[in-house]
């Protein structure tokens, strides 16, 4: 049986900054203005370079991976805030963060899909 996840909607401060933090990205990398909503809704490619690079330039830029592209744990739960599935959520990215690929952008990519299949929250702008 297939566990059904929650649509968590971020605050409105949180989306604010978290779009203001992909503007430069979005510009660095020549990727469509509204992959943010993409890596929302987990339908961002994980073949093309540029979303890679996307991809770590917004979660380094926000604090949510180190520059290996390993998770930052508490800093990404942070989006959750008290939420009942904080210690569910956190978990999963513990298990996420065990991920090592051979360099940083193939394992922040992997580490977004690892999220996306395991953790029990779906976030939205």
């Amino acid at each position: 049986m297939i566990k059904s996840k929650e649509v968590y909607k971020l605050p409105p401060e949180k989306a604010v900054a978290a779009q203001k933090i992909s503007i430069p990205c979005v510009e660095a990398h020549h990727v469509d203005p509204n992959i943010l909503a993409k890596l929302m809704s987990g339908t961002l490619p994980h073949d093309d370079e540029a979303i890679k690079k996307y991809l770590y330039c917004f979660t380094l830029k926000a604090g949510f991976i180190e520059e290996d592209g390993h998770i930052v744990v508490d800093k990404l739960a942070t989006l959750l805030g008290n939420h009942p599935l904080l210690e569910e959520f956190k978990e999963a990215l513990r298990n996420c963060n065990k991920i090592t690929k051979e360099n940083h952008l193939e394992t922040v990519i992997e580490m977004n899909a690892c999220i996306r299949r395991t953790a029990p929250v779906i976030f939205t702008l």
